[in-house]
């Protein structure tokens, strides 16, 4: 379910709240998936912007068979979007946290694991992602 609120942070930015997981199935298929949450997505007032969304994912999951698994998802689940970028987090308190602008937004970057980007318009799509902690987000590319 989707709903648009006033950003709790000091941006004036719109954003839409998400409450959304990865749905479970005993398909093989479907095991591979990793789990996920969609905690916020801040919408930007003009156009040009882009919109940015508070994704938090499972810390086994970061691997390039999830990674991209979970690219798809994000694809689909943004469908409605030309373009996004999506935060990937591997912890969901911390996600929740600065989705909700809760913790100093200048010290996200050192719990930031990954970053999906989609733009419909070019098109461009990939995920960059950290296979461990304290590697660079920017570690592992999956060009889509």
């Amino acid at each position: 379910m989707l709903t648009s609120v006033t950003s709790p942070m000091k941006c004036g930015q719109r954003e839409t709240v998400v409450r959304s997981s990865a749905k479970r199935s005993q398909s093989d298929s479907q095991k591979k998936n990793p789990d996920y949450r969609i905690w916020r997505i801040f919408t930007p007032k003009n156009k040009k912007g882009l919109p940015l969304a508070f994704v938090s994912v499972s810390p086994e999951h970061f691997n390039r068979e999830a990674m991209a698994a979970l690219a798809g998802l994000l694809n689909k689940e943004f469908k409605r979007k030309e373009k996004i970028r999506a935060i990937l987090f591997d912890d969901q308190n911390l996600a929740r946290d600065y989705a909700n602008g809760a913790n100093d937004p200048d010290a996200m970057e050192q719990y930031v694991r990954g970053l999906y980007f989609l733009d419909r318009s070019k098109p461009e799509e990939y995920i960059q992602f950290s296979s461990e902690k304290n590697k660079p987000r920017d570690e592992i590319t999956i060009r889509l």
